[in-house]
């Protein structure tokens, strides 16, 4: 974002008394939305201002001249339009010296930006949207290289082109990051209004709207998860699990890595997970829904792990290890004891 100039530094270069440096950027800013707002706003102010200058310069207030004063308030008039008019000219001129050097930087820079995928600071920014649907997965790759993978029933929203500073996407659901690697240019994923600030690293992102916890699994490279007004790094092979009504965080050494993420390679995997979360995925999954007693809710867990397949399947594998009975019909599955 271009820095806002002050009143003094704003003023000094409409007044012609700023230094070559101070002019260039305040000439800048005059380009951008706020700039051209600004003069607009204080357009009155300016003028008023060169009409005080022309009036300090003024000495028809002698009194021996009294007796031509209707005579020279005519001449005043008509030297104080073009004075007027040659100072406006001359701060237009001024501006337009410093500003067409630099208008030629920004083309050039314009179309640099629109081939590497960098926006302007002060160009506007389209918004794209990229969603999956029941039992889908979706593959982007952006413009620096960085690579990720959404899973089934989730949202992604980035600019068209990143910023200079920084680049930054925001996630509803799971996805896998394979980030491009940029010392000064973060990446920043906005997760349930939560930032995860990462420079270059694969990592697992995982928060639906009906997640309890916010499950951050990275793989490699250093990722930093901000909240509550603290910084929570992690180190490679690490789990961090943030609940969303509590507001405590923990961390856990990651055992199995693939098996943690290996719904990207098309299995489906639960580890010690509520019968509440086993419904929510499997809901995602297959796009379909469940008729159960919510007394079950909290009786059983599942750690299993297989390939994505038909969901009759799952089901009675599901049915296998717990002692329930699952039964789809009509895309409605029933859960009796």
């Amino acid at each position: 974002m271009k820095k806002t100039p002050t009143d003094n530094e704003i003023w000094s270069v409409l007044n012609q008394n700023s230094n070559a440096e101070t002019a260039e950027n305040v000439s800048r800013w005059f380009a951008c939305e706020e700039g051209q707002t600004w003069l607009i706003n204080h357009s009155e102010e300016i003028m008023n201002n060169i009409e005080h200058e022309n009036s300090e310069n003024d000495t028809t207030d002698i009194p021996s001249f009294d007796m031509l004063k209707n005579i020279h308030d005519q001449i005043r008039i008509n030297e104080d339009t073009l004075s007027r008019e040659r100072k406006i000219r001359n701060i237009l001129f001024n501006i337009a010296a410093v500003c067409i050097p630099g208008l030629i930087c920004i083309a050039v820079w314009f179309d640099t930006s629109r081939k590497v995928g960098i926006r302007l600071p002060f160009a506007k920014c389209e918004m794209l949207e990229v969603t999956t649907k029941p039992g889908e997965t979706k593959s982007i790759l952006f413009q620096d290289g960085t690579q990720v993978m959404i899973n089934s029933g989730a949202t992604i929203t980035f600019p068209k082109t990143w910023r200079i500073s920084e680049r930054n996407l925001q996630l509803t659901g799971e996805a896998f990051f394979d980030v491009a690697k940029m010392k000064r240019r973060p990446l920043v994923v906005d997760v349930d209004n939560y930032k995860i600030k990462v420079y270059g690293t694969k990592f697992n992102v995982k928060s639906y709207p009906e997640s309890e916890n916010i499950e951050i699994i990275l793989v490699d490279g250093n990722i930093v998860f901000e909240a509550n007004n603290s910084d929570y790094e992690l180190k490679p092979l690490q789990k961090l699990l943030y609940n969303k009504e509590s507001q405590s965080i923990s961390l856990e050494k990651v055992q199995n890595i693939n098996k943690e993420i290996c719904w990207k390679d098309n299995y489906i995997s639960f580890r010690n997970s509520s019968l509440k979360e086993v419904i929510s995925d499997i809901s995602r999954i297959y796009g379909v829904s469940f008729n159960y007693d919510n007394e079950l809710l909290n009786d059983y867990s599942f750690t299993i792990k297989t390939e994505k397949g038909k969901l009759e399947n799952l089901l009675e594998e599901l049915s296998y290890i717990s002692g329930l009975t699952f039964h789809e019909c009509g895309g409605v599955v029933t859960i009796t004891k």
